[in-house]
């Protein structure tokens, strides 16, 4: 993602509001005008020329998506406007971004999903959620979890509900030592039903018709993609994909365990699964805007 010069006006202008001020210059992508920014520990929002729109007075924040931006206030969540004022009240335990009309929220253990008015559109069932994506939402379920004792969804001690009652790409450090036993992914659509079958994968969300799917363990895991009815449509050759952008995805293509290092190629593969960029890269990006980042490999 390219910071350019108006994000650079942001932070300078930001900066100047206060002598401790933290902001965020990226968006997800499809996210609305305003960015996140702190001060003394409080989260709000500020405007393009860096006037502050949404005073800094949450625990927590995340973009705007339809107007409405998901906040932390006293220990709930709930969703603003761009004028800073509560349109659904802060009563989750957690929440997530409105795309595609909807947004994930859990109360008490479990994740389900409401719409912009704040009514329940799919009931609270699953351990974690994701938003919707090409009519697809990606969701978790599990019932055992071992943290050196092991624990249910209702039996899991409360100061690790909040720690673990998400997706797998959000566990946080203090979360390694548990291990989930069972879990599980599949795909709903927007009355809640399955329209991918909960497989034991490691899948992202659907991009340009795509998720990611991979399965094995350890080193040996091996991926490929899916498209909208769950079929594999470019076999699980690769050591590592990610999502597909600009018509373009990133694969490693081979890896190899040298001593303690882990050696890895990349390259671009198109959607018929043809290797179009062979690279080899030691390290890179996904396309945005015509450009993805890149390290060569070392000559030696």
């Amino acid at each position: 993602m390219r910071i350019n010069r108006l994000l650079l006006l942001v932070l300078y202008t930001a900066l100047s509001f206060a002598s401790s001020v933290g902001i965020d210059p990226t968006k997800r992508k499809g996210a609305g005008p305003l960015f996140q920014a702190a001060r003394n520990g409080y989260w709000g929002y500020i405007d393009q020329t860096g006037k502050v729109v949404v005073e800094p007075r949450f625990e927590a924040a995340r973009d705007f998506f339809h107007g409405l931006a998901a906040v932390r206030s006293n220990g709930k969540w709930g969703y603003i406007n761009e004028k800073g004022a509560f349109v659904i009240p802060a009563r989750f335990d957690n929440a997530r971004d409105f795309l595609e009309d909807l947004a994930p929220v859990r109360v008490d253990r479990a994740w389900g999903y409401i719409d912009t008015s704040g009514h329940t559109a799919i009931a609270p069932r699953f351990q974690a959620a994701a938003e919707f994506h090409e009519g697809r939402a990606r969701v978790y379920v599990w019932s055992r979890i071992d943290c050196g004792a092991e624990y249910t969804n209702r039996s899991l001690p409360a100061n690790l509900v909040r720690w673990l009652l998400r997706l797998p790409d959000e566990f946080q450090p203090y979360d390694t030592r548990c291990v989930i036993q069972d879990r599980r992914v599949g795909f709903i659509d927007k009355a809640g039903k399955y329209v991918i079958a909960l497989r034991p994968s490691r899948i992202s969300d659907f991009s340009e018709g795509f998720a990611t799917v991979c399965d094995g363990k350890d080193l040996d895991w091996k991926c490929g993609f899916m498209d909208r009815n769950g079929r594999i449509v470019i076999s699980q050759q690769f050591y590592g994909v990610e999502p597909f952008s600009e018509g373009l995805a990133l694969v490693t293509i081979t890896q190899r365990l040298v001593g303690n290092q882990l050696l890895q190629t990349r390259g671009f593969i198109d959607k018929t699964g043809r290797v179009v960029i062979p690279g080899p890269y030691k390290w890179a990006r996904s396309f945005s805007e015509g450009l993805a980042a890149v390290a060569l490999q070392d000559r030696s």
